[in-house]
């Protein structure tokens, strides 16, 4: 019986540790869906109007919510990209960047969709991870004229216990820019939260205290 118990309670935390281990995201709005532009064909942040509150990422220079279906874009990302993007040029270029809590030596995985304005021939942005040092960096250049996306992943390892996301725009101005969705940042999966090891730890306290029972009965 106790044998069966034991296998029960180890079973339960095999469980909790791939429970545990499932990816965590740790941006805000990522999908520049949390405010919604009433269906305008774009909402322009940072000349028209301010950041909304809750918006998520930190807005300099200015740039355009764009309605997908609407007049200024192309088609969504193969994932899905719900109802908006985000166009890094509003009347003029812009930037955008999301602290986020890391822990130090743990593995992250980005990913992010791009595209370009329709109403221009190509479009370029930076994007970097930035902790203690610089922990991911890319120069995005978009010019296919099909308005197709692309999917851009990778992993960075955190050297302090924040770190900052940020993608600016090298657009000349005010004509559009590289489209950008579906931005993640999300743990690794490889270890397991807080809450799991302490459920972990009391199951095998209980598997402990079955055991010496058993022995007290038997002596």
């Amino acid at each position: 019986m106790l044998n069966l118990r034991m296998l029960l309670i180890g079973a339960a935390a095999a469980s909790l540790i791939a429970g545990g281990a499932q990816a965590t995201e740790l941006l805000v709005n990522g999908g520049f869906e949390d405010f919604n532009a009433g269906g305008a064909d774009y909402y322009n942040i940072g000349v028209d109007h301010p950041t909304p509150g809750g918006f998520g990422w930190a807005v300099s220079g200015d740039v355009d919510l764009v309605t997908y279906g609407g007049l200024y874009t192309s088609t969504t990302p193969a994932g899905g990209g719900g109802t908006q993007a985000l166009d890094m040029v509003g009347y003029r270029d812009g930037s955008i960047e999301q602290a986020f809590a890391t822990v130090i030596g743990q593995t992250y995985n980005y990913s992010f969709d791009y595209s370009h304005n329709p109403g221009v021939t190509a479009g370029n942005m930076g994007f970097s991870i930035f902790g203690s040092s610089s922990l991911a960096s890319a120069s995005i250049f978009d010019n296919d004229l099909a308005l197709t996306w692309t999917h851009y992943a990778g992993s960075f390892v955190a050297d302090s216990t924040s770190t900052l996301i940020s993608f600016n725009s090298y657009d000349t101005c005010c004509a559009g820019g590289i489209y950008l969705d579906n931005v993640s940042v999300t743990t690794s999966g490889a270890v397991p939260e807080p809450a799991t090891w302490a459920m972990m730890i009391a199951g095998f306290g209980l598997a402990g205290s079955a055991l010496r029972r058993r022995r007290a009965v038997a002596a």
